[in-house]
Protein backbone atom coordinates (compact mmCIF):
# COMPACT_ATOMS: atom_id res chain seq x y z
CA UNK A 1 0.00 0.00 0.00
CA UNK A 2 2.75 2.44 1.02
CA UNK A 3 4.47 1.52 -2.79
CA UNK A 4 1.25 2.89 -4.22
CA UNK A 5 0.92 5.99 -2.42
CA UNK A 6 4.02 7.16 -3.03
CA UNK A 7 4.06 5.87 -6.34
CA UNK A 8 0.73 7.70 -6.71
CA UNK A 9 2.14 11.10 -5.33
CA UNK A 10 5.40 10.46 -7.97
CA UNK A 11 2.99 10.14 -10.60
CA UNK A 12 1.26 13.17 -9.63
CA UNK A 13 4.23 15.37 -9.43
CA UNK A 14 5.12 14.30 -12.76
CA UNK A 15 1.92 15.21 -14.35
CA UNK A 16 2.09 18.76 -12.54
CA UNK A 17 5.65 19.25 -14.11
CA UNK A 18 4.23 18.27 -17.63
CA UNK A 19 1.05 20.92 -16.80
CA UNK A 20 3.58 23.80 -16.29
CA UNK A 21 6.11 23.21 -18.93
CA UNK A 22 3.55 23.38 -21.43
CA UNK A 23 2.01 26.50 -19.67
CA UNK A 24 5.67 27.68 -20.14
CA UNK A 25 6.35 27.14 -23.80
CA UNK A 26 2.88 28.89 -24.17
CA UNK A 27 3.83 31.93 -22.18
CA UNK A 28 1.90 35.50 -23.27
CA UNK A 29 1.94 39.09 -21.59
CA UNK A 30 -0.21 39.02 -19.42
CA UNK A 31 0.39 41.76 -18.22
CA UNK A 32 -2.52 45.12 -18.45
CA UNK A 33 -1.98 48.03 -21.00
CA UNK A 34 -2.02 51.83 -19.22
CA UNK A 35 -2.79 49.79 -15.60
CA UNK A 36 0.29 51.16 -13.89
CA UNK A 37 3.02 49.06 -12.16
CA UNK A 38 3.71 49.52 -9.08
CA UNK A 39 6.33 46.61 -7.92
CA UNK A 40 9.28 44.92 -10.42
CA UNK A 41 8.38 41.51 -11.12
CA UNK A 42 9.97 38.59 -9.72
CA UNK A 43 11.93 37.55 -12.48
CA UNK A 44 13.46 41.42 -12.68
CA UNK A 45 14.58 41.15 -8.91
CA UNK A 46 15.92 37.70 -10.27
CA UNK A 47 17.78 39.69 -12.59
CA UNK A 48 19.64 42.48 -10.30
CA UNK A 49 20.22 40.49 -7.70
CA UNK A 50 21.78 37.50 -9.92
CA UNK A 51 24.62 40.04 -11.50
CA UNK A 52 25.44 41.94 -7.92
CA UNK A 53 23.37 45.25 -9.60
CA UNK A 54 21.80 47.10 -6.34
CA UNK A 55 20.02 50.44 -7.02
CA UNK A 56 21.55 51.55 -3.25
CA UNK A 57 24.81 51.59 -4.76
CA UNK A 58 24.79 52.02 -8.67
CA UNK A 59 22.56 55.21 -8.08
CA UNK A 60 26.06 56.46 -6.20
CA UNK A 61 28.12 56.23 -9.47
CA UNK A 62 28.92 59.40 -11.48
CA UNK A 63 26.64 60.53 -13.88
CA UNK A 64 27.05 63.10 -16.75
CA UNK A 65 25.20 66.49 -17.18
CA UNK A 66 22.76 67.80 -20.10
CA UNK A 67 25.07 66.87 -22.95
CA UNK A 68 23.98 63.29 -24.45
CA UNK A 69 27.43 62.98 -27.04
CA UNK A 70 29.80 63.39 -23.38
CA UNK A 71 27.13 61.94 -20.35
CA UNK A 72 28.38 58.14 -22.91
CA UNK A 73 32.13 58.84 -21.14
CA UNK A 74 30.00 58.61 -17.39
CA UNK A 75 30.54 55.79 -15.10
CA UNK A 76 26.60 55.20 -14.51
CA UNK A 77 26.49 54.92 -18.05
CA UNK A 78 29.39 52.74 -18.50
CA UNK A 79 28.09 50.35 -16.06
CA UNK A 80 24.41 50.45 -16.92
CA UNK A 81 26.10 49.65 -20.34
CA UNK A 82 27.76 46.78 -19.20
CA UNK A 83 25.07 45.04 -17.44
CA UNK A 84 22.75 45.10 -20.31
CA UNK A 85 25.35 44.32 -23.35
CA UNK A 86 27.05 41.12 -21.03
CA UNK A 87 23.60 39.65 -20.07
CA UNK A 88 22.33 39.72 -23.64
CA UNK A 89 23.75 36.41 -24.65
CA UNK A 90 21.39 35.67 -27.43
CA UNK A 91 19.94 37.48 -30.43
CA UNK A 92 17.51 37.09 -33.14
CA UNK A 93 17.05 38.05 -36.53
CA UNK A 94 15.22 40.89 -38.11
CA UNK A 95 12.65 38.35 -40.07
CA UNK A 96 12.04 36.42 -36.83
CA UNK A 97 10.86 39.38 -34.96
CA UNK A 98 7.15 39.37 -36.23
CA UNK A 99 7.24 35.59 -34.23
CA UNK A 100 8.40 36.76 -31.00
CA UNK A 101 5.79 39.44 -31.19
CA UNK A 102 2.69 37.17 -30.25
CA UNK A 103 4.40 37.00 -27.17
CA UNK A 104 5.85 39.70 -26.18
CA UNK A 105 3.50 41.85 -27.22
CA UNK A 106 0.43 40.39 -26.62
CA UNK A 107 -2.19 42.07 -23.91
CA UNK A 108 -3.43 40.46 -21.11
CA UNK A 109 -2.62 37.42 -22.78
CA UNK A 110 -4.22 38.55 -26.30
CA UNK A 111 -3.67 35.87 -29.11
CA UNK A 112 -2.34 38.96 -31.60
CA UNK A 113 0.09 41.80 -30.69
CA UNK A 114 -1.00 45.50 -29.42
CA UNK A 115 0.05 47.45 -32.18
CA UNK A 116 2.23 49.97 -31.01
CA UNK A 117 1.21 53.73 -31.66
CA UNK A 118 -2.40 52.45 -32.50
CA UNK A 119 -3.03 50.57 -29.51
CA UNK A 120 -5.51 47.96 -30.79
CA UNK A 121 -4.59 44.44 -31.24
CA UNK A 122 -4.69 43.39 -35.12
CA UNK A 123 -2.50 40.39 -36.50
CA UNK A 124 -1.65 42.43 -39.68
CA UNK A 125 1.52 44.71 -38.71
CA UNK A 126 4.88 46.11 -39.77
CA UNK A 127 8.06 46.23 -38.41
CA UNK A 128 8.69 49.84 -36.78
CA UNK A 129 12.36 50.97 -35.66
CA UNK A 130 11.49 53.08 -32.61
CA UNK A 131 14.62 55.13 -32.98
CA UNK A 132 14.99 55.86 -37.12
CA UNK A 133 17.50 53.54 -38.40
CA UNK A 134 18.15 57.02 -40.46
CA UNK A 135 19.76 58.21 -37.23
CA UNK A 136 21.47 55.11 -36.19
CA UNK A 137 24.60 53.17 -36.77
CA UNK A 138 22.25 50.34 -37.17
CA UNK A 139 19.92 48.86 -39.81
CA UNK A 140 18.53 45.21 -39.30
CA UNK A 141 21.56 44.03 -37.14
CA UNK A 142 22.45 44.35 -33.70
CA UNK A 143 19.90 47.49 -32.57
CA UNK A 144 18.21 46.95 -35.81
CA UNK A 145 16.97 43.61 -34.53
CA UNK A 146 16.48 44.29 -30.93
CA UNK A 147 13.24 42.83 -29.08
CA UNK A 148 13.78 45.34 -26.53
CA UNK A 149 13.43 48.42 -29.67
CA UNK A 150 11.34 46.55 -32.48
CA UNK A 151 7.70 47.47 -32.34
CA UNK A 152 4.35 46.15 -34.69
CA UNK A 153 2.65 48.64 -35.91
CA UNK A 154 0.05 50.09 -38.20
CA UNK A 155 2.13 50.50 -41.41
CA UNK A 156 0.04 53.78 -42.38
CA UNK A 157 1.01 54.93 -38.71
CA UNK A 158 4.28 53.82 -39.36
CA UNK A 159 4.82 55.87 -42.55
CA UNK A 160 3.01 58.87 -41.47
CA UNK A 161 5.63 58.58 -38.67
CA UNK A 162 8.48 58.62 -40.81
CA UNK A 163 11.68 59.17 -39.50
CA UNK A 164 11.22 62.41 -37.79
CA UNK A 165 12.35 63.75 -34.12
CA UNK A 166 10.19 62.99 -31.49
CA UNK A 167 8.75 66.19 -29.91
CA UNK A 168 5.90 68.34 -29.03
CA UNK A 169 3.53 69.17 -32.12
CA UNK A 170 0.12 70.18 -30.38
CA UNK A 171 -0.10 73.52 -29.26
CA UNK A 172 3.48 74.50 -30.86
CA UNK A 173 3.54 73.83 -34.42
CA UNK A 174 0.78 75.93 -36.70
CA UNK A 175 -0.30 73.53 -39.55
CA UNK A 176 0.66 70.56 -37.99
CA UNK A 177 -1.10 67.15 -39.93
CA UNK A 178 -2.86 64.53 -37.41
CA UNK A 179 -3.23 60.44 -38.31
CA UNK A 180 -5.65 58.29 -36.33
CA UNK A 181 -5.70 54.90 -36.55
CA UNK A 182 -7.42 52.41 -34.09
CA UNK A 183 -7.33 53.78 -30.95
CA UNK A 184 -4.02 56.25 -31.51
CA UNK A 185 -2.93 59.16 -33.32
CA UNK A 186 0.40 60.69 -34.05
CA UNK A 187 0.72 64.27 -34.84
CA UNK A 188 2.96 65.42 -36.98
CA UNK A 189 4.95 68.35 -39.26
CA UNK A 190 7.42 67.59 -42.19
CA UNK A 191 8.52 70.96 -42.47
CA UNK A 192 9.91 71.47 -38.51
CA UNK A 193 10.73 67.35 -38.83
CA UNK A 194 8.48 66.59 -35.68
CA UNK A 195 6.32 64.04 -34.56
CA UNK A 196 4.51 63.93 -31.89
CA UNK A 197 2.85 60.60 -29.54
CA UNK A 198 -0.74 60.13 -27.60
CA UNK A 199 0.47 60.63 -24.08
CA UNK A 200 -0.32 57.15 -22.93
CA UNK A 201 2.69 56.00 -25.52
CA UNK A 202 5.39 58.61 -24.99
CA UNK A 203 6.71 56.76 -21.46
CA UNK A 204 7.50 53.97 -23.43
CA UNK A 205 9.45 56.18 -26.32
CA UNK A 206 11.30 57.58 -23.62
CA UNK A 207 12.82 54.33 -22.17
CA UNK A 208 13.16 52.40 -25.76
CA UNK A 209 15.19 55.49 -26.20
CA UNK A 210 16.86 55.71 -23.76
CA UNK A 211 17.83 51.76 -23.95
CA UNK A 212 19.07 52.07 -27.49
CA UNK A 213 20.86 55.33 -26.12
CA UNK A 214 22.83 53.18 -23.57
CA UNK A 215 23.05 49.50 -24.52
CA UNK A 216 23.42 50.10 -28.35
CA UNK A 217 25.80 53.41 -27.50
CA UNK A 218 24.33 55.89 -30.04
CA UNK A 219 24.73 59.44 -28.67
CA UNK A 220 22.70 61.48 -30.58
CA UNK A 221 19.76 61.11 -28.17
CA UNK A 222 18.80 64.81 -27.86
CA UNK A 223 21.87 66.44 -29.67
CA UNK A 224 22.96 66.06 -33.45
CA UNK A 225 26.61 64.22 -33.22
CA UNK A 226 29.07 65.37 -35.20
CA UNK A 227 30.89 62.40 -36.66
CA UNK A 228 28.23 59.63 -37.17
CA UNK A 229 29.54 56.36 -38.06
CA UNK A 230 28.11 54.62 -41.43
CA UNK A 231 28.44 51.02 -40.93
CA UNK A 232 29.47 48.62 -43.85
CA UNK A 233 26.41 48.54 -46.16
CA UNK A 234 24.59 50.84 -45.12
CA UNK A 235 23.70 54.01 -46.83
CA UNK A 236 23.80 56.82 -44.22
CA UNK A 237 23.38 57.79 -40.54
CA UNK A 238 22.76 61.82 -40.41
CA UNK A 239 23.50 61.35 -36.87
CA UNK A 240 20.57 63.56 -35.94
CA UNK A 241 18.88 63.85 -32.68
CA UNK A 242 15.88 61.50 -31.65
CA UNK A 243 14.00 63.33 -28.98
CA UNK A 244 14.29 67.17 -29.42
CA UNK A 245 15.46 67.98 -25.58
CA UNK A 246 16.71 66.44 -22.43
CA UNK A 247 13.73 67.72 -20.81
CA UNK A 248 11.03 66.45 -23.03
CA UNK A 249 12.40 63.14 -22.91
CA UNK A 250 12.07 63.10 -18.95
CA UNK A 251 8.83 64.48 -18.99
CA UNK A 252 7.50 61.88 -21.04
CA UNK A 253 8.86 59.52 -19.62
CA UNK A 254 7.24 60.44 -16.28
CA UNK A 255 3.71 61.78 -18.30
CA UNK A 256 3.55 57.73 -19.02
CA UNK A 257 4.39 55.90 -16.17
CA UNK A 258 5.41 52.12 -16.61
CA UNK A 259 2.04 49.88 -16.98
CA UNK A 260 2.34 46.56 -15.78
CA UNK A 261 2.32 45.26 -19.70
CA UNK A 262 5.73 46.90 -20.24
CA UNK A 263 7.10 45.42 -16.92
CA UNK A 264 5.78 41.64 -18.37
CA UNK A 265 7.05 42.77 -22.05
CA UNK A 266 10.70 43.05 -20.49
CA UNK A 267 10.43 39.31 -18.74
CA UNK A 268 9.46 38.02 -22.10
CA UNK A 269 12.21 39.79 -23.92
CA UNK A 270 14.81 38.73 -21.22
CA UNK A 271 13.35 34.81 -21.83
CA UNK A 272 14.33 35.41 -25.35
CA UNK A 273 17.62 37.82 -25.14
CA UNK A 274 18.83 37.67 -21.77
CA UNK A 275 19.38 41.21 -20.98
CA UNK A 276 16.60 43.59 -19.76
CA UNK A 277 15.55 47.19 -20.11
CA UNK A 278 16.71 48.82 -17.10
CA UNK A 279 15.02 52.05 -18.02
CA UNK A 280 11.89 50.00 -17.12
CA UNK A 281 12.56 48.62 -14.13
CA UNK A 282 13.96 51.66 -12.79
CA UNK A 283 13.15 54.74 -14.55
CA UNK A 284 15.06 56.55 -12.00
CA UNK A 285 18.21 55.68 -14.17
CA UNK A 286 17.13 58.69 -16.18
CA UNK A 287 17.65 61.09 -14.22
CA UNK A 288 20.34 60.12 -12.78
CA UNK A 289 22.04 59.20 -15.65
CA UNK A 290 21.96 63.10 -16.90
CA UNK A 291 22.92 64.49 -13.06
CA UNK A 292 19.14 65.19 -12.69
CA UNK A 293 17.69 64.77 -9.29
CA UNK A 294 14.80 62.06 -9.96
CA UNK A 295 11.09 63.58 -8.89
CA UNK A 296 9.55 61.82 -6.17
CA UNK A 297 5.78 62.50 -7.20
CA UNK A 298 6.93 59.71 -9.87
CA UNK A 299 5.30 56.30 -9.32
CA UNK A 300 8.24 53.66 -10.40
CA UNK A 301 7.92 49.76 -9.86
CA UNK A 302 10.94 50.26 -8.05
CA UNK A 303 9.69 52.82 -5.24
CA UNK A 304 12.90 54.07 -5.50
CA UNK A 305 11.83 57.69 -7.05
CA UNK A 306 9.67 58.42 -3.46
CA UNK A 307 12.95 57.67 -1.61
CA UNK A 308 14.12 60.86 -2.75
CA UNK A 309 17.33 59.86 -4.78
CA UNK A 310 19.52 62.81 -5.50
CA UNK A 311 20.50 63.66 -8.67
CA UNK A 312 24.22 64.91 -7.23
CA UNK A 313 26.21 62.16 -8.75
CA UNK A 314 26.54 64.17 -11.69
CA UNK A 315 30.51 64.58 -13.05
CA UNK A 316 31.00 62.28 -15.21
CA UNK A 317 31.83 64.31 -18.06
CA UNK A 318 31.10 68.06 -17.71
CA UNK A 319 32.58 69.13 -20.82
CA UNK A 320 30.13 70.88 -23.34
CA UNK A 321 30.40 69.85 -26.84
CA UNK A 322 29.16 72.96 -29.00
CA UNK A 323 30.36 71.63 -32.22
CA UNK A 324 27.60 70.73 -35.09
CA UNK A 325 27.16 68.58 -38.03
CA UNK A 326 27.75 70.35 -41.03
CA UNK A 327 27.72 67.02 -43.45
CA UNK A 328 25.21 67.33 -46.30
CA UNK A 329 25.64 63.83 -47.50
CA UNK A 330 22.49 62.40 -46.57
CA UNK A 331 19.91 60.23 -48.55
CA UNK A 332 16.83 59.18 -49.60
CA UNK A 333 16.21 55.51 -49.19
CA UNK A 334 12.99 53.61 -50.19
CA UNK A 335 12.59 50.08 -50.01
CA UNK A 336 10.53 47.33 -49.75
CA UNK A 337 10.88 44.25 -48.08
CA UNK A 338 7.94 41.72 -48.44
CA UNK A 339 8.54 38.45 -48.70
CA UNK A 340 10.70 38.82 -51.75
CA UNK A 341 12.88 41.12 -50.31
CA UNK A 342 12.85 43.43 -52.88
CA UNK A 343 14.03 46.80 -52.40
CA UNK A 344 14.86 50.08 -54.67
CA UNK A 345 17.70 52.60 -53.07
CA UNK A 346 17.77 55.63 -54.43
CA UNK A 347 20.71 58.03 -52.94
CA UNK A 348 20.13 61.77 -53.01
CA UNK A 349 20.93 65.13 -51.72
CA UNK A 350 18.14 65.45 -49.68
CA UNK A 351 17.98 64.75 -46.11
CA UNK A 352 15.15 62.28 -46.15
CA UNK A 353 15.19 59.03 -45.22
CA UNK A 354 12.09 56.63 -45.79
CA UNK A 355 11.70 53.19 -46.33
CA UNK A 356 8.91 50.35 -46.76
CA UNK A 357 8.71 47.16 -45.14
CA UNK A 358 5.97 44.99 -45.19
CA UNK A 359 6.02 41.75 -42.42
CA UNK A 360 2.16 40.61 -42.24
CA UNK A 361 0.76 43.29 -44.57
CA UNK A 362 1.91 46.69 -44.15
CA UNK A 363 5.03 48.75 -44.63
CA UNK A 364 7.61 50.68 -42.26
CA UNK A 365 9.14 53.89 -43.04
CA UNK A 366 12.57 54.76 -41.65
CA UNK A 367 15.75 54.88 -43.28
CA UNK A 368 18.88 52.79 -42.76
CA UNK A 369 22.14 53.47 -40.56
CA UNK A 370 25.20 51.73 -40.13
CA UNK A 371 26.65 50.19 -36.99
CA UNK A 372 28.91 51.39 -34.23
CA UNK A 373 32.11 50.65 -33.91
CA UNK A 374 31.90 50.89 -30.31
CA UNK A 375 32.11 47.98 -28.34
CA UNK A 376 28.85 45.69 -28.93
CA UNK A 377 27.40 42.51 -27.34
CA UNK A 378 28.99 42.07 -24.64
CA UNK A 379 32.12 43.88 -25.25
CA UNK A 380 33.06 42.44 -28.34
CA UNK A 381 34.83 45.08 -30.28
CA UNK A 382 33.30 45.64 -33.99
CA UNK A 383 35.07 44.29 -37.09
CA UNK A 384 33.55 45.68 -40.22
CA UNK A 385 35.17 42.32 -42.07
CA UNK A 386 32.95 39.65 -39.68
CA UNK A 387 29.88 41.75 -39.79
CA UNK A 388 27.50 38.79 -40.18
CA UNK A 389 29.03 37.32 -36.64
CA UNK A 390 27.93 40.57 -35.41
CA UNK A 391 24.35 39.27 -34.75
CA UNK A 392 25.49 35.78 -34.87
CA UNK A 393 23.38 32.18 -34.69
CA UNK A 394 20.24 34.34 -35.38
CA UNK A 395 18.28 32.15 -37.50
CA UNK A 396 20.35 29.19 -35.67
CA UNK A 397 19.00 30.30 -32.00
CA UNK A 398 15.49 30.49 -33.69
CA UNK A 399 15.66 26.80 -35.03
CA UNK A 400 17.05 25.59 -31.30
CA UNK A 401 14.24 27.41 -29.50
CA UNK A 402 11.75 25.82 -31.88
CA UNK A 403 13.30 22.48 -31.25
CA UNK A 404 13.19 22.51 -27.77
CA UNK A 405 9.71 24.37 -27.74
CA UNK A 406 8.22 20.90 -29.26
CA UNK A 407 10.71 18.37 -27.08
CA UNK A 408 9.30 20.06 -24.49
CA UNK A 409 5.82 19.79 -25.55
CA UNK A 410 6.04 16.09 -26.34
CA UNK A 411 7.72 15.35 -23.01
CA UNK A 412 4.95 17.33 -20.88
CA UNK A 413 2.21 15.90 -23.14
CA UNK A 414 3.45 12.17 -22.70
CA UNK A 415 4.48 12.72 -18.88
CA UNK A 416 0.68 14.04 -18.24
CA UNK A 417 -0.96 11.05 -20.53
CA UNK A 418 1.31 8.61 -18.67
CA UNK A 419 0.32 10.15 -15.33
CA UNK A 420 -3.20 9.90 -15.99
CA UNK A 421 -2.94 6.49 -17.20
CA UNK A 422 -1.39 5.11 -14.38
CA UNK A 423 -3.43 6.86 -11.98
CA UNK A 424 -6.81 5.24 -13.96
CA UNK A 425 -4.75 1.97 -13.44
CA UNK A 426 -3.86 2.46 -9.83
CA UNK A 427 -7.69 2.70 -8.59
CA UNK A 428 -8.43 -0.14 -10.97
CA UNK A 429 -6.21 -2.11 -8.81
CA UNK A 430 -7.65 -0.85 -5.72
CA UNK A 431 -11.20 -1.75 -6.56
CA UNK A 432 -10.01 -5.54 -7.37
CA UNK A 433 -8.27 -5.52 -4.50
Amino acid sequence: MKFRRYFSVFIAVLTIFGLIAGITVFAKNNGSRHTVCTALSSQAKSYYQENSIAFSSVSKLKGGNDNCLTTVNSDLFSKLHNLMANTMTDSISYSSLSDYWYDTDANNGSSKPRLFYSDIDSGSFNREHVWPKSRASFKKLNGGCDPHHLRPTNSSMNSTRSNYCMGYVKGVISGYKTKTSGNGSIYYSSANDRVEVDDKVKGDVARIFLYVYCRWEEPNLFMDTPNPIVGPGDDANNGKKVIESLDTLLEWCKLDPVDSWEMARNDECQNIVGNRNVFIDYPEYAWLLFGEAVPTDMVTPSGEAKKGTSGNNQGGNTSTDTSTNTSTNTSSNTSEDVSTNISTNASTNTSTNTSTENTTSGDSTNAQGGIDKKPQNGGKPFDPNNIGNQQSNTDNGQFVLDTWVIIVIVIGSLVVVGGLISIVIIKKRRIKD
